[in-house]
């Protein structure tokens, strides 16, 4: 009998929630949200949510990542929402490296100890990405004016940014996105907008961000989410307060998700000379 009324207990602990409650206030370090166009090339961002892309072969159905997209748009707070709606929070914002300056990034495996790491860096108008593989897995990114050039193994694409309309344009393809007044449409012709309001962002249905006196509260497609800081971490967590830990320790930035050790980023070096 004494086992029988432990099991209660024993599932108790096993729920409870991973990370700290958001603080009565948000620090005065925490800035404002906002609504702006980003070209993000470098595909130096944290996870929050990763959009998913099945196939089926008529056997099996299989998962993957949905490929990040270069257009996008910045919340404020390293906060990024790509054109193929993949959120996290940029690893450069969270570096405090401005566009134009130059940096060299290490992506260490936490998750997977002995995988390769990857470099992440840049140089004038120059970005390069290299991971030691046997096969190649390199990525270049070369901006001349308004015109961003991105080239891999496998594929070139180009991103020419103008006052109100963005495209990029693939071997096969075309997107584009438009800038008005408070408002940004990633996919102007299927009418999916971004309207900024005070204290808020929407999407129609599918993305509402509110900015609240502690925390910034996200509800879409992938359910009800919370970001916030305490101290040196930023936390984006679930109503059960499930879900990743943000720590940046200097020139060093610890991702985990629901406890476990993910990535570690590293910045080598970071210099503001490069003005373009």
């Amino acid at each position: 009998m004494r086992i029988i009324y432990l099991l209660p207990c024993l599932f108790i602990v096993a729920c409870k929630a991973i990370y700290p409650a958001e603080k009565r206030d948000l620090a005065s370090s925490w800035s404002p949200l906002t609504l702006e166009p980003a070209v993000e090339p470098y595909e130096l961002h944290i996870d929050l949510i990763r959009q998913q892309d099945q196939s089926n072969d008529g056997e099996t159905i299989t998962s993957s990542d949905r490929p990040y997209h270069p257009l996008a748009v910045r919340f404020g707070n390293g906060l990024i929402l790509d054109r193929s709606m993949n959120l996290g929070l940029s690893i450069l914002d969270l570096f405090d490296i401005q566009p134009g300056e130059d940096f060299e990034i290490r992506q260490e495996s936490l998750r997977f100890p002995g995988t390769a790491d990857r470099i992440f860096e840049r140089s004038g108008d120059h970005f390069s990405t290299r991971k030691a593989s046997i096969l190649p897995d390199r990525r270049e990114v070369i901006q001349q004016d308004s015109i961003i050039t991105v080239s891999s193994f496998l594929s070139r694409q180009t991103i020419a940014v103008n006052d109100s309309i963005w495209v990029r344009k693939g071997f096969l393809s075309q997107d584009k996105m438009t800038i008005h007044p408070d408002t940004i449409c990633l996919r102007p012709f299927w009418n999916q907008c971004l309207v900024m309001r005070p204290g808020n962002v929407t999407m129609k249905r599918n993305f509402a961000l509110v900015a609240q006196a502690r925390s910034w509260n996200l509800d879409c497609f992938n359910g009800h989410w919370k970001l916030y800081p305490v101290g040196s971490s930023i936390y984006f967590v679930n109503r059960q307060h499930r879900g990743y830990c943000i720590t940046r320790e200097s020139q060093i930035i610890r991702v985990e998700k629901n406890g476990h050790p993910q990535w570690k980023y590293t910045l080598i070096n970071h210099s503001a000379k490069s003005q373009i």
